[in-house]
């Protein structure tokens, strides 16, 4: 089954796609926000490109595990995906994650601007490698 991961944020969506029968995740340029119906529609051509099944979508919890007002938009997106793109969407804890990946990226030299550029999608590769180690 291919997933396809969503790292959502205010300016811009960290996206990944990966293989449950390969077990394997990439990382995908990130989606720049612009409007609600020209996001949907690279989302959508996007699960076409890659015949994805189901989307991941990361849930920014708090620390304590409650959901504030992120998690409630994040949620309503979700709603939109699965009415629009008529595709499965479930939730996965993304609590550190930004963190994680910030962990990955700074050892490799890059300027603050392209690590800024790919911190959401390495954050939703990550996602989706923890998702698929427990699948």
């Amino acid at each position: 089954m291919k997933i396809l991961a969503i790292d959502f944020g205010a300016k811009r969506m960290g996206l990944a796609v990966g293989d449950t029968g390969t077990r394997s995740a990439s990382p995908l340029p990130p989606l720049q926000h612009t409007s609600e119906a020209d996001d949907l529609a690279r989302l959508s051509d996007i699960c076409a490109a890659y015949e994805v099944d189901e989307i991941l979508l990361g849930l920014p919890l708090n620390m304590n595990g409650s959901e504030g007002k992120i998690a409630a938009r994040v949620r309503g997106f979700a709603d939109v995906l699965r009415a629009r793109l008529n595709t499965p969407v479930r939730f996965i804890d993304e609590r550190l994650s930004s963190f994680e990946a910030e962990q990955v990226l700074a050892p490799l030299g890059y300027s603050p601007k392209k690590k800024k550029r790919l911190l959401d999608s390495v954050a939703a590769w990550i996602i989706l490698k923890e998702f698929l180690e427990i699948e």
